[in-house]
């Protein structure tokens, strides 16, 4: 049978109820020019059934304007293909709520260009959808991304795969957020941190934090911990942990340094 769109003109097919809208089927939409495709809202996306939600091929899915995916709901975004979803310009990635991101199935979230999220899809990111992402993705995510992950958020990331220029780009508030968590950095990644995001380190976190972990931090780091993270670092680690026998103890210096900067 042929489908109800062939010889529609995009006006009209933008001027179709959501009653019949949901009446097509995988053929009908598979029967879609680009050009009628791109004239569908997404109060018309939202009336497609699964079938013919998943029925949208390539050259279909670029057609959609920004404006329709930023009208599906978290319900039908979660419904859609990985490999719709994976079709997806930066443009219409950064169309999606990070409601609807958050309700992607694991190859979805796989399959999702991440250079394209905004700080605030970022920022509304559960843990869970962070924890989905492949190491591939996470080292994908710039600076300005990874700083503006929640608190919430930071308890699914990937800690151990961040780079070092993603670590030394991290900033006070990112630092905040991560919390405890940073005891699951790596002495190298340690060794990146800058004295403009250790501000934002608490003292509850330094003292999750190994002997190892702190020794690794520069001068500049140790000076940018702010004087309670200063104090909740025990003068007993500093001397017998930090500081072998017979050698010179340059974090240990930095930190009487700083000790004396905040006073």
């Amino acid at each position: 049978m042929t489908s109800i769109v062939i010889g529609m003109t995009p006006s009209q097919i933008a001027a179709m109820s959501n009653a019949t809208v949901a009446t097509l089927g995988a053929s009908d939409i598979q029967a879609l020019t680009t050009q009628q495709t791109a004239a569908l809202k997404g109060t018309q996306l939202n009336a497609l059934t699964t079938p013919a939600l998943d029925a949208f091929s390539a050259p279909q899915i670029n057609a959609l304007t920004s404006a329709a995916i930023a009208g599906l709901s978290a319900a039908q975004a979660g419904k859609m293909t990985a490999t719709e979803i994976g079709e997806l310009s930066a443009t219409q990635t950064a169309a999606l709520s990070a409601t609807d991101i958050n309700q992607l199935s694991v190859a979805s979230i796989n399959a999702l260009s991440v250079g394209g999220l905004t700080t605030t899809q970022m920022s509304g990111l559960s843990a869970t959808t962070l924890g989905d992402l492949t190491t591939a993705q996470t080292q994908a995510l710039s600076t300005t991304q990874i700083n503006a992950i929640s608190k919430a958020g930071f308890a699914g990331v990937k800690l151990a795969s961040l780079t070092t220029s993603q670590v030394a780009g991290m900033n006070s508030t990112a630092l905040g957020n991560l919390g405890a968590g940073v005891a699951s950095f790596s002495t190298t990644q340690m060794a990146a941190l800058t004295g403009a995001a250790t501000s934002g380190i608490s003292a509850a976190a330094i003292q999750a934090l190994s002997a190892n972990q702190i020794g690794a931090l520069s001068t500049s780091a140790v000076q940018g911990l702010s004087a309670a993270a200063l104090n909740a670092v025990a003068t007993t680690t500093l001397n017998t942990e930090l500081r072998p026998s017979g050698e010179t103890n340059n974090l240990r210096d930095s930190f009487l340094v700083a000790s004396f900067q905040t006073v």
